[in-house]
């Protein structure tokens, strides 16, 4: 009996260990995900641990389905101990278009998975929520899906051009017109000022916008 006292001491010293090493180790963890469909047409959602055997594709696993240009309200996902998971989209008729990613998630965090099509294949990204918000003024950050010219108004001189698949730093705007990308015009007046919005964008024009909480 000493014996197995040695052993169980020898466990819980190890447990306390690792959990003191990462606070998600050996527990129950979630965060929230808001998916956004930049896609020509309307897909499904899934979302899993990647400890689970079954498929992401699995019905089990459908989180939410969009058409084009829609966003989802946050939605929980949860996991166990320290592992990955799988985030996934497909075409919601066909399905015979597909992509996913894993990816490690920290616990009571926010996302966006965003849907968008380079040189028309799927693809889904992985992005930080992240609120920015100024008294009278529109914070805007942009996503896009290829290298586009941004500019304010009637300004010339561009602000910036966007990187395909990432999203920029916040700009700010004081005007709900004021915002140029290529040649066209990012109507911002269904925002309010003093709020900050994640804008999905391609070459021809504003596809998203989804306010940052």
């Amino acid at each position: 009996m000493k014996y197995l006292k040695i052993i169980n001491t020898g466990i819980v010293i190890s447990l306390l260990t690792l959990t003191g090493c990462n606070d998600d180790a050996l527990s129950n963890n979630s965060a929230t995900l808001s998916y956004i469909n930049a896609l020509e047409k309307q897909v499904s959602f899934y979302a899993k641990m990647s400890s689970d055997s079954k498929s992401v594709y699995d019905s089990k696993h459908r989180v939410t389905t969009l058409v084009k240009g829609e966003h989802s309200d946050e939605i929980k996902h949860k996991w166990f101990s320290i592992q990955d998971s799988v985030i996934a989209v497909e075409d919601a008729n066909s399905r015979d278009e597909q992509v996913s990613i894993r990816y490690r998630l920290k616990d009571d965090r926010n996302y966006w998975s965003v849907a968008w099509l380079n040189s028309d294949k799927y693809k889904l990204s992985l992005l930080r929520k992240a609120p920015s918000n100024r008294d009278g003024l529109y914070r805007v950050r942009i996503f896009a899906n290829d290298e586009l010219d941004v500019y304010q108004g009637d300004n010339t001189v561009k602000l910036l051009t966007t990187k395909t698949g990432e999203v920029s730093d916040y700009l700010s705007l004081d005007k709900c017109t004021d915002l140029i990308i290529e040649e066209n015009t990012i109507d911002l007046c269904s925002g309010d000022f003093g709020h900050s919005y994640l804008l999905v964008v391609n070459s021809k024009g504003l596809i998203v916008m989804a306010e940052e909480h």
